[in-house]
Order: structure tokens, then C-alpha cells, then sequence
């Protein structure tokens, strides 16, 4: 790609920003920090850390949520399993090493106790020939990032997060899941959510300014990948997916999951 239509990455904010947040330390109150009513400091079963939970996000007055711990750094993958009970596809969180309020987390851990949190920005280039209009900003604008390649998560101090179908060879048709998005929540209702594999040009899958119809799918082989996300305003976010499979020995398995993201 020609340097003048490589976009921009930055840091946000510092790198390190949320790491422990729920250190109980002094200082200013966290505005992304609400707490859900009735949260049960208990419920944040699965990891192998011992800290405790960041409540991040908005909740109905009243509803208990469980706690969510902020995954500020390191690999882990949204992970897809075939449930043999009963055929449904199940939807977790599977780490190896990725650090949830400070601490260095292994295994799965259940997506409600989870809020993916980034302080990196990728800016439009001013001049693209339209190929990151998929990013729905304006040239020279910028969005909030999850980048796809280590290098970039590990230079910024984010996530990096993978996409995997965790499911045995010669279950589902030609050993490959779709992943479809179905909803999108925005702080200010209106922003815009992307997903896209980097090259020349990118390749966008995802791109909910345009409304949200089938078109807006990836297809996963047997095994884990890696994309870019961009989110078009700071703040708390909760994105909708729909995952399913065609059968080989005939039907579909589907199943479906919300990831909160934090952004600043």
C-alpha cells in the first residue's frame, strides 16, 4: 500500500490505562465505572487471577449483571464450541495469558464477565481511493482500534484479540462457521462499528453505517484468525453476534453471544 494511504496508528490514551481498575486506589472515579445494581462480587468465576472485578458499563436500574473484568492486554480469543449434547454452538472467551484487571489470566472465561478495553486509534488516510470507507469516518478522522496484528496490539498496549472456531474437523461443512453481526450499541446510538482484514486493499466484513443485513459476514475455518475492529466514538459499546454452522450429517448449529467494549 502506498505510505500515503497507510492509516495512522496511535495510543489513545496511556497504554496501560485500566489495567487495575478495580484496585480500590485513590484517585478520580473512572466515568465508565457505573456500577450495574446488585452486582454480586462473587460471580466472576473462570479465571485463575485473583483480582477483582471492573463493573464497566450502563445497566436498568435494579438488574443484576455480573461483574466484568477489563482485558486491557495480551491474546485471547472469542471462542465458538460445538455443544455434542444437544448440537448448539456455545460462545466463550478463551485465554493464554491475557491480563483482566491486572492479572495474567488462562482458560475460558464466560463473556458476560468480560469488557474488552482499548486506548488505541487508527485515522483514515486523507487521501485512500475510498478503500477505508468501510471505517465509516470521514479522511483524516479517526476511530477507536482493536488492531489485527500482534506487533500493533503490543506497541499500543491493547488486545489482541482472535476469532476462534474451536471445533473438531469434519463436524460442519467444509470445516468452516460464519459469523455474522447482528446488532450494534453505541454510547451515542449513532456510532458505527467495523470489522476488516488488513491488505491492499482491505478487506471490510463488517461495516454497520450502512445498516446491518447479511451481507455483514465473515467466514471462519477450523482454527483461530485475527482482524481489525474500529469503533467511531469513545465510550461503552455492546456489539451482537450470530454464529452457526451447516451440519455435515445434515440441519445447522447456530448460537449467539454480546461483547462490551471499551474504548477511550
Amino acid at each position: 500500500m502506498p505510505a500515503s494511504a497507510e492509516p495512522d496508528r496511535t495510543g489513545r490514551a496511556g497504554s496501560d490505562a485500566g489495567i487495575a481498575a478495580s484496585d480500590g486506589g485513590s484517585g478520580d472515579a473512572d466515568p465508565a465505572d457505573a456500577q450495574d445494581a446488585g452486582g454480586d462480587p462473587g460471580s466472576d468465576a473462570g479465571t485463575d487471577g485473583g483480582g477483582g472485578a471492573s463493573d464497566v458499563g450502563p445497566g436498568d436500574a435494579g438488574q443484576t449483571e455480573p461483574l466484568r473484568r477489563r482485558w486491557s492486554q495480551n491474546h485471547g480469543d472469542l471462542t465458538f464450541v460445538h455443544r455434542a449434547d444437544d448440537g448448539a454452538l456455545d460462545v466463550t472467551f478463551r485465554f493464554d495469558g491475557a491480563t483482566l484487571d491486572g492479572d495474567m489470566v488462562h482458560g475460558d472465561v464466560a463473556v458476560d464477565g468480560v469488557v474488552v478495553h482499548s486506548t488505541a486509534g487508527l485515522t483514515r488516510p486523507e487521501q485512500d481511493n475510498g478503500f477505508f470507507a468501510g471505517l465509516c469516518v470521514d479522511p483524516g478522522q479517526q476511530v477507536a482500534w482493536l488492531p489485527q496484528r500482534n506487533s500493533d496490539a503490543f506497541e499500543l498496549g491493547v488486545p489482541f484479540v482472535g476469532l476462534l472456531a474451536g471445533v473438531d474437523a469434519g463436524v460442519f461443512v467444509d470445516d468452516v462457521l460464519t459469523l455474522e453481526l447482528v446488532g450494534v450499541r453505541s454510547p451515542s446510538g449513532s456510532g458505527a462499528y467495523s470489522l476488516w482484514r488488513d491488505g491492499f486493499p482491505p478487506t471490510f466484513f463488517f461495516a454497520s453505517c450502512d445498516g446491518i443485513d447479511a451481507a455483514d459476514a465473515v467466514q471462519l475455518p477450523i482454527g483461530h484468525d485475527h482482524f481489525n475492529m474500529g469503533f467511531t466514538e469513545p465510550g461503552v459499546w455492546e456489539v451482537d453476534y450470530r454464529i452457526s454452522g451447516e451440519l455435515v450429517e445434515g440441519g445447522s448449529s447456530t448460537g449467539s453471544t454480546t461483547v462490551r467494549f471499551l474504548l477511550e
